[in-house]
């Protein structure tokens, strides 16, 4: 039996890269994109030329033409960034329309292939980078030197911010973006900039649920603002926050709960839960403050494995209970941390590592600028992701490299720049390509 899978397995593979859609356009697949986990498509980042015009966008596939209206895809604006309907059969009527009125065109895919030898294509891997295919590359000092740009390029955005406001602010809305993920890093930054640090410090001292109250009460979401949460949580510790955050009164402006996503975010990263686990982080360094308490922690790593303290200062073991509901139930889901070792460690890449490095050229502190670029280059391998696996199938398969931190940001680093958009001219994959030999 061909189902969606097999048909999405077709369309990985590359093996239909020219045809012409139902609206007579030509087009030729320059990339296939990667499998999408977020809402409004199944394949993201599809680079393709259309008529010798590039396009890049999200690409829909279905086992026939008529479930895109039947699913409800041309009623749902998520799905306005598809730029091709991929479908193995047309049934109904083509085109098909997405939301915003726009004609959408539609590949028939059985016109391109023998049906028959479709089933073998479902766990089919995505394509192979050319370049590491046909040419010996040196891909381990690419990796390494991408790992380092992206840190430059991470610690410059930085060293800007820090032009404009604190370092204490910058670092705290750096932690903020972090624990939003990648749905909720824009309503974190919104957050951090209506409830700033200096804000949460000063009224709520040595105070950890006003803490919390302060920072779920302006992000919109507590009980008695969203109406998620069932009744019998107003009582016992959810009262307590809604009493810190009454007297508050009109001080801050909350925010609205559609400012927030919840759509694919998995329980233990709902937004509810990051703002217990950041109040936790807070009141863990009030007296001496993030900047200085973290910083501290740098100055005393003496080895590259004590480099992985860093990350128990950022967890928060603190988890899921009856007398401690971080999410109001609205999961329930007991023994979970707050904030576990693997998001401390990305906080760690993503936002320690190139904010003290900016920090210490503002500072020009050397000591420390050298403390965090040695854990850069020797921080151990962090749990990888969608992004990473991706990247790893593109251009290491069968290759013998082991991956640390550094170099999973190389990879990523070359994802963002390069590969997303198939910019292979500029690609540095492709720039040190060497013949191969005969």
């Amino acid at each position: 039996m061909i189902n969606e899978k097999v048909v999405a397995g077709l369309w990985r593979s590359g093996r239909i890269s020219s045809f012409v859609d139902d609206l007579g356009n030509h087009i030729e697949i320059i990339c296939p994109g990667r499998s999408s986990t977020r809402a409004g498509c199944d394949f993201q980042d599809v680079v393709m030329m259309v008529n010798g015009g590039k396009a890049v966008g999200d690409v829909e596939v279905h086992i026939s033409s008529d479930l895109w209206r039947k699913h409800g895809h041309d009623r749902d604006a998520a799905y306005n960034g598809v730029i091709l309907h991929v479908s193995m059969w047309q049934h109904g009527k083509l085109p098909v329309r997405l939301q915003d009125g726009r004609n959408l065109s539609t590949v028939i895919l059985s016109q391109y292939i023998n049906v028959k030898r479709l089933r073998r294509l479902a766990g089919c891997p995505g394509q192979r980078c050319g370049y590491m295919a046909h040419r010996r590359v040196d891909i381990d000092k690419i990796l390494l030197s991408e790992g380092r740009q992206r840190l430059e390029n991470k610690s410059a955005r930085f060293a800007a911010a820090l032009l404009a406001e604190g370092a204490e602010q910058v670092l705290y809305k750096g932690i903020c973006r972090a624990l939003g993920y990648s749905r909720n890093m824009t309503p974190f930054e919104t957050l951090a900039d209506r409830m700033p640090v200096e804000f949460i410090i000063k009224h709520a001292v040595k105070n950890r649920p006003g803490k919390q109250a302060l920072l779920t009460g302006a992000a919109g979401l507590l009980p008695s603002q969203s109406g998620l949460f069932r009744f019998e949580f107003y009582a016992g510790e959810t009262a307590k926050l809604e009493k810190e955050w009454s007297a508050m009164g009109d001080q801050v402006r909350p925010m609205r709960l559609s400012d927030w996503c919840f759509t694919f975010v998995r329980p233990v990263n709902n937004p509810v839960r990051r703002l217990a686990a950041l109040s936790y982080l807070l009141q863990r360094y009030e007296e001496e403050g993030l900047l200085a308490g973290l910083r501290r922690m740098i100055y005393s790593i003496a080895d590259e494995k004590g480099s992985r303290r860093l990350e128990d200062s950022l967890m928060v073991s603190e988890y899921y209970s009856r007398t401690n509901r971080y999410d109001f139930d609205l999961y329930q889901r007991n023994g979970a941390t707050l904030i576990g070792k693997g998001r401390a460690g990305e906080i760690v890449m993503n936002i320690l590592v190139p904010f003290f490095t900016a920090f210490a050229k503002y500072k020009k502190d050397g000591e420390l600028e050298d403390k965090v670029i040695k854990i850069y280059t020797h921080y151990a391998a962090l749990p990888g992701n969608e992004l990473t696996a991706y990247m790893k199938d593109l251009l290491l398969r069968g290759a013998c490299i082991t991956l640390d931190a550094c170099r999973q940001q190389g990879l990523l680093h070359i994802y963002h720049c390069y590969c997303r958009v198939k910019d292979c001219a500029r690609c540095p994959v492709f720039k040190c390509r060497r013949p191969a030999r005969a």
